[in-house]
């Protein structure tokens, strides 16, 4: 089983990943396979095999203690995939999850990682909101070794007849073992009239995510404060 994300490495933050193996077949605790690597922050990965793992018995580890370039500085945002396998080859390790945890001085962000495995590939269908006071962004995180292709079309005005009710709005290239961030706080990015609320004007848009979303590629909507630019929110797509 395989999972995928992004997480935030600085001066500022620092991220825990957490791990939670277990399987329906109601298996005792036993060994597991466990390896993390990590992307994005060099042209090489690299990659760690965590000892020490049992089934049905949660983990977690610091990845600056895990990989400890980067304690050297460098890209904020990383991508890393965590593959679980049990020793034996038996098991469904299936009901297994694994959440990535971005702490800084302005509190902490929890969110799952995308199973890379089960996931299924379909365009995923985005409800994009922003306001005054946050900021919103699509991060796509690329473990393959090959350029990604992708397109960020949004719903039509209720105005418009056309047979095609999405629209281009970007078009994304994202590098091989890569991390990439497009902001989605621009105005030409929302086709919804703005609507009143105690923080201002609200901006609501459904948009859809098109293009090769092929293995090793994962997707995530990110909302960031405004004020601190601190990550305050994270979708998986």
């Amino acid at each position: 089983m395989r999972w995928i994300s992004f997480a935030q490495t600085d001066s500022l933050s620092r991220s825990l990943l957490h791990l939670f193996p277990s399987s329906k077949g109601g298996f005792s605790a036993q060994p597991i396979h466990c390896s993390l690597e990590l992307f994005g922050d060099r042209p090489e990965p690299a990659v760690v095999a965590l000892d020490g793992m049992q089934l049905n018995q949660p983990d977690g580890v610091r990845l600056d203690e895990v990989f400890p370039r980067l304690k050297e500085g460098g890209n904020s945002l990383v991508g890393v995939a965590v593959n679980l396998e049990t020793v034996s080859g038996k098991g469904d390790l299936s009901p297994s999850s694994c959440a990535i945890e971005i702490i800084n001085r302005f509190g902490s962000v929890h969110f799952p990682m995308i199973n890379d495995t089960l996931m299924s590939k379909r365009y995923p269908s985005i409800a994009v909101l922003t306001d005054r006071a946050t900021l919103t962004s699509l991060i796509v995180v690329n473990q393959s070794q090959r350029y990604i292709e992708l397109q960020l079309k949004g719903a039509r005005s209720e105005k418009c007849h056309a047979e095609d009710i999405f629209e281009k709005l970007q078009s994304l290239s994202i590098a091989p073992s890569s991390v990439s961030e497009f902001s989605l706080s621009g105005q030409n990015n929302f086709t919804v009239e703005p609507f009143q609320s105690m923080y201002g004007d609200v901006l609501l848009s459904g948009q859809e995510l098109v293009g090769d979303l092929s293995e090793g590629v994962g997707s995530f909507i990110t909302y960031r404060d405004g004020t601190t630019k601190s990550i305050s929110s994270v979708v998986p797509l």
